[in-house]
């Protein structure tokens, strides 16, 4: 793949990204949106480096203002607030999942081989997510981690692994499919 179409399909995901933060429940202290949805299935489609990249362009633009958190708002405060660690996560998560399934689907076809190799880094990269986000969130709000715990985690692990198992088939979609018009790897 040329450098070219690594950097449009990674901007490409950027702008995923940032359409589906917008579609949310507000809670608070986070919001359940459906952007770590989103950071999934750009693990699962994009190579490490261009996963990566997404999820970083999407925080850069994000941090410099551009209104494209969920809520449809930006700047450094958001980043640098009690939630941002949980942002700052995607880019773990978007580089587990998209190492996992990149290392262990190599050269394989096998549909089942794919979604074991892609629950198992989502399941590892969102626990990174959460023990990030957490961290952060305990030390900029001055909260008690059961506090955290309680507000940040909880009410969001079964919306979380409905994510991965949604992803999963989304990704058995769409993946082959941009494959075969050799938009990825």
């Amino acid at each position: 793949m040329s450098k070219t179409m690594k950097i449009t399909i990674s901007a490409l995901f950027t702008a995923v990204l940032a359409i589906l933060a917008q579609i949310q429940i507000p809670m608070q202290p986070v919001p359940f949106s459906l952007t770590l949805f989103a950071v999934y299935l750009t693990g699962i489609v994009l190579p490490p480096l261009c996963a990566f990249g997404s999820v970083l362009a999407y925080l850069i633009l994000g941090g410099f203002g551009v209104p494209i958190f969920t809520g449809m708002i930006g700047g450094p405060a958001v980043l640098f607030g009690p939630t941002g660690g949980y942002k700052i996560g995607y880019i773990f998560v978007a580089l587990i999942v998209s190492v996992g399934v990149h290392i262990f689907c190599k050269n394989s076809d096998s549909k089942i081989r794919f979604a074991i190799s892609a629950v198992v880094s989502m399941l590892i990269g969102l626990t990174v997510c959460y023990l990030f986000g957490t961290i952060w969130f305990v030390i900029t709000s001055d909260a008690k981690l059961s506090y955290a715990m309680k507000v940040c985690v909880y009410p969001f692990i079964p919306f979380d692994l409905l994510k991965i198992l949604i992803a999963v088939i989304a990704g058995l979609a769409i993946k082959p499919v941009l494959k075969k018009t050799k938009l990825v790897e």
